[in-house]
């Protein structure tokens, strides 16, 4: 109780300890409530990020991209794809009173809004028809408003078409198909023929298609343009997924993945950076506080010589006066962090808060343990020299 009673009279270095316990805390909990909030962020972003991705050839010497339905359609059934967009061409002729024996280009997609986005084309659609529901339907086309205008093409109207040949040319005798106009579309810059349809039009079992045989399918039945978007849920993973896409898509031919995370790594990874920095930062700043409060008890200590020395002439033993003034040394530590574990409690109590005060303790009892053992292990004569010259 007199050591209590002796830091009373000079509360400097304990309420500088106490100091040193509450900077700690609130260190921790600003460091912590700040780097919750960039996880967060970064959770937030890549739940939020589209990642789109699209097949293109691998060789500049490839004119365009000649992808396998097929195996495309192993890469869409993939449970990390939540969606995919599709486009491929096909020759075809006009066929009946406005045949004209000139060959269209044909496109057909499975998703019209992403079509016209890729290819910079607006469609104006029938009443009762959607851009959205287009590629649902049987038998019907977009026109270029140009073209339908030229031919005197309405909405409503029937076109009949037939599809080339192998080589593009005109077949006698290939099916004919009906398609019904639901709208039309105006060309903004990019070349995209006369005709727009789902690729249900162009090829599909047991239907007139435009892809009528055999010959002209291994021909023509290949996407031009094949695109991909990953589900959200893989974002985080996703250096691990395009490593698997990567070879998937190697192993269908000379084709390459192009993958859309650039905006994504621009805007996650100094966040990324700066997370990473705040926890390394956070080490070596907690280890600063323990040894500052271990110093501080060091300092305290060292003050006690002069009682170490007036008890020892009285003729205590020095293990009786190390382990008297270690253990009251220990308690006003314990008592010094009842108020930062209080707030610490206030602050929401993490682990971590915990785990630094009783560090802080632990060390500074251990430092202070050492120093007194080697002062009271000293003798009188050169306990005095050394209390003589503080």
């Amino acid at each position: 109780m007199m050591f209590l009673k002796r830091m009373g009279r000079k509360p400097l270095i304990p309420l500088l300890i106490l100091a040193g316990f509450l900077a700690a805390v609130l260190f921790i909990a600003v460091n912590e409530n700040n780097i919750q909030k960039n996880l967060q962020s970064i959770d937030q972003m890549y739940d939020n990020a589209t990642i789109e991705c699209q097949v293109i050839p691998n060789s500049v010497s490839v004119t365009g991209l000649e992808l396998s339905p097929f195996s495309a359609q192993d890469i869409y059934q993939r449970e990390e794809v939540t969606s995919h967009l599709s486009a491929m061409f096909s020759p075809g002729y006009l066929y009946g009173d406005k045949a004209d024996e000139q060959p269209y280009v044909i496109y057909g997609t499975n998703d019209l809004k992403g079509f016209c986005d890729k290819m910079s084309i607006t469609p104006t659609m029938a009443e009762g028809h959607t851009v959205e529901g287009f590629c649902d339907e049987k038998g019907v086309c977009l026109l270029l408003d140009v073209f339908a205008e030229e031919k005197g093409y309405e909405v409503g109207d029937t076109v009949l078409m037939t599809g080339g040949g192998e080589r593009g040319t005109y077949i006698e005798g290939a099916p004919v198909q009906e398609l019904t106009v639901v709208g039309t579309y105006s060309n903004e810059g990019v070349t995209v023929e006369a005709f727009v349809v789902p690729e249900s039009c162009i090829y599909e079992k047991d239907e007139k298609r435009l892809i009528f045989n055999d010959s002209t399918r291994r021909l023509w039945y290949k996407y031009s343009k094949f695109y991909f978007t990953i589900d959200s849920a893989y974002n985080q993973n996703y250096e691990e997924l395009e490593a698997s896409l990567e070879e998937q898509i190697g192993s269908m031919g000379d084709y390459t993945l192009y993958s859309g995370t650039r905006e994504l790594e621009e805007s996650i990874r100094p966040l990324e950076n700066k997370l990473e920095l705040q926890r390394w930062l956070s080490i070596p700043i907690r280890l600063a506080f323990v040894g500052l409060s271990a110093l501080l008890t060091l300092l305290l200590l060292a003050q006690e010589r002069q009682e170490i020395l007036i008890r020892r002439m009285r003729g205590e033993s020095g293990l009786r006066v190390m382990l008297e003034t270690f253990g009251a040394v220990c308690l006003l530590l314990i008592l010094l962090t009842l108020p930062a574990a209080l707030l610490a409690a206030a602050l929401g109590g993490s682990r971590v808060m915990l785990e630094q005060l009783i560090f802080s303790v632990a060390i500074s009892g251990i430092s202070g343990g050492v120093l007194l053992a080697v002062l009271c292990r000293k003798g009188l004569i050169s306990l005095y020299q050394s209390s003589r010259q503080e």
